[in-house]
């Protein structure tokens, strides 16, 4: 009987968690991100320099791309963290089925999908790992939405540093028309 293929159950993969909480871990990342925005957004003297709104033209771009790659690898993160809580679930769910659900008993008295599901969120035999998948799913959704809040943001941003880039070309325009009226003022 060696040669019957038998299938094995799957065990949903363990979580490594570095001494730190995923909401500690969020925290961080969005402490370090805001920062670098709040460098890269904030102007020396509140009113900007002709270079320094250049500057913030010219790296725009980079910047908003580093936002869309770190949108993207957060995405790549939640849906890892996603899979591996479902993965656990599935596998707990069966494995309580079959322990409650047995063949030997009455079908109108085997334990309902609610029941079993809330079998698997309660069950001491595995608490910690439940939650630790748990809050590293809901850690990594949350750092996809601060991700979208931020691109949201650069957005905004952009549009502020054209208005105000007009605002600059509108006076360096209106300088040199009276310079050459010859009404500037010394």
């Amino acid at each position: 009987m060696s040669g019957i293929p038998v299938r094995t159950p799957k065990t949903a993969p363990v979580v490594n968690v570095n001494n730190t909480s995923a909401e500690e871990r969020l925290y961080e990342f969005v402490e370090k991100q805001i920062d670098k925005i709040r460098k890269y957004t904030t102007f020396s003297e509140g009113q900007p320099s002709f270079f320094e709104l250049n500057s913030a033209l010219s790296d725009y771009s980079n910047m908003n791309c580093s936002l869309i790659s770190l949108d993207v690898m957060a995405k790549e993160e939640f849906q890892k963290a996603k899979n591996a809580y479902d993965e656990f679930i599935a596998d707990k769910y069966t494995q309580i089925r079959k322990e409650n659900n047995l063949q030997s008993i009455s079908a109108q008295k085997w334990l309902s999908t609610q029941e079993i599901m809330y079998m698997v969120q309660s069950d001491s035999r595995w608490a910690f790992e439940y939650k630790a998948l748990r809050d590293e799913m809901n850690a990594a959704e949350k750092k996809v939405a601060f991700c979208r809040r931020l691109l949201d943001n650069m957005s905004d941003f952009k549009f502020n540093l054209g208005v105000l880039s007009k605002n600059v070309q509108a006076e360096v325009l209106n300088l040199s028309g009276a310079r050459y009226l010859g009404l500037e003022q010394n």
